[in-house]
């Protein structure tokens, strides 16, 4: 069974503590949604309405709280497999299943294994999501200071470490959002769905579900009409939000993806623009 293990401090006593005790435990549903649309390579989808299926893995229910010893207050907790919580996720087969969460671990689980990945610096900034490291920054004034938590572990059966959360790894995450870049070299791969060539840019749909805006200042882009609804490669700088979302992108290329897509662009832009 999933277990939160609360470290308190010497200053845990009374109101303050039970105050501190729950405001952590509220943000644990947030941080195991967060590192689940990561895993799943969905660093924004948390925007607007969730689907049920992300709800109901990242909600954690309540099956004992054990009173304080040794500075220790132990949380047991209950989520669904993956599997189960999440069958529309795994039922289609996908070349690299080393890549994807195991069906038959829950969103604790996940989030434990990107917190060991964060201690020990193997997580590349450009794939963490902003909303994971926000979610941890947001736990510093809880840990820091006269705080009556002192950090927070998770464990589980099916992992032989636990992870902490501490101060030290709230801090590191708050140096890891500082180091977003705000302009930086992207490729973004998605399908054309918007053309204004007045403003001089194009939007693509990504795999994602991100909408970007690209733009294009090159005669070819008076031909994209003919690669609507077309699969494209874009390369150029991007532009990024504060929190870490793809805003914009000059683009200095584009190729469709499809060779039949790309022949037949080359050739328009041929006809109509290389005389």
């Amino acid at each position: 069974m999933p277990r939160v293990v609360l470290l308190l401090s010497e200053a845990a006593h009374g109101e303050a503590s039970l105050r501190s005790v729950a405001r952590l435990l509220a943000e644990v549903p947030g941080l195991i949604r967060e590192s689940l649309l990561s895993a799943l390579g969905r660093k924004n989808a948390s925007k607007g309405r969730l689907p049920g299926w992300l709800r109901l893995a990242s909600q954690p229910c309540l099956v004992s709280i054990s009173p304080v010893m040794d500075l220790r207050q132990v949380v047991d907790v209950s989520l669904p497999a993956l599997g189960e919580s999440a069958p529309e996720e795994f039922r289609h087969r996908t070349l690299f299943p080393e890549l994807r969460p195991d069906p038959r671990d829950t969103g604790f689980e996940v989030l434990i294994d990107l917190l060991h990945r964060l201690e020990q610096n193997h997580v590349p900034v450009a794939d963490l999501s902003a909303n994971v490291l926000s979610r941890l920054v947001r736990l510093r004034p809880w840990l820091e200071g006269e705080s009556a938590i002192a950090g927070i572990e998770l464990q589980s059966p099916r992992r032989s470490r636990h992870a902490l959360m501490s101060p030290a790894l709230a801090k590191f995450a708050q140096e890891l959002l500082d180091a977003r870049p705000t302009e930086a070299a992207v490729q973004v791969v998605g399908w054309l769905e918007r053309l204004e060539i007045d403003e001089g840019r194009f939007g693509i749909a990504t795999d994602r579900g991100e909408r970007i805006w690209c733009y294009w200042d090159h005669p070819r882009l008076s031909l994209l009409h003919w690669l609507w609804d077309c699969r494209v490669r874009v390369t150029g700088q991007g532009e990024f939000r504060a929190d870490g979302r793809l805003r914009r992108v000059s683009v200095t290329e584009l190729i469709p993806t499809h060779p039949q897509s790309h022949r037949m662009f080359e050739d328009v832009a041929a006809a109509n623009l290389d005389q």
